[in-house]
């Protein structure tokens, strides 16, 4: 999860961070903030230029703009599923959070119990 309003992030620090997520081992990735959909673009262009060869490897991108933080938790909690090369030893989620204290909050909360947090949402939508 990228937690980042981006709007007045250079295309150069944005390709720095994709570039750094990729090299670390990021299977998938889910952005929300502002300028969210940017960031999203700038991390897949980063990707393709790094692995034109090698389609068996594809991270996962997704972005959020139209979802509430909470919204956006949920799904990255109940919906991310790596592509198979990445299944097998993905089994961690979590956040960078670039510079909202409030984000921050809202996430380590849901952090602390993934199952009830997941299970509040799902008893709202009900």
């Amino acid at each position: 999860m990228l937690v980042w309003d981006a709007d007045n992030a250079s295309v150069t620090e944005i390709t720095e961070l994709a570039r750094k997520l990729i090299d670390a081992g990021c299977a998938y990735l889910c952005c929300w903030g502002a300028d969210c959909e940017r960031v999203h673009d700038v991390f897949d262009t980063e990707y393709v230029r790094s692995n034109v060869d090698d389609s068996s490897n594809t991270i996962m991108t997704t972005w959020h703009a139209g979802d509430t933080l909470e919204e956006f938790i949920y799904w990255t909690l109940r919906h991310t599923t790596p592509t198979e090369k990445y299944h097998k030893d993905c089994r961690t989620v979590f956040a960078i959070v670039i510079d909202s204290v409030a984000a921050e909050s809202e996430i380590q909360t849901a952090f602390a119990d993934p199952k009830g947090f997941c299970r509040v949402q799902e008893d709202r939508d009900s």
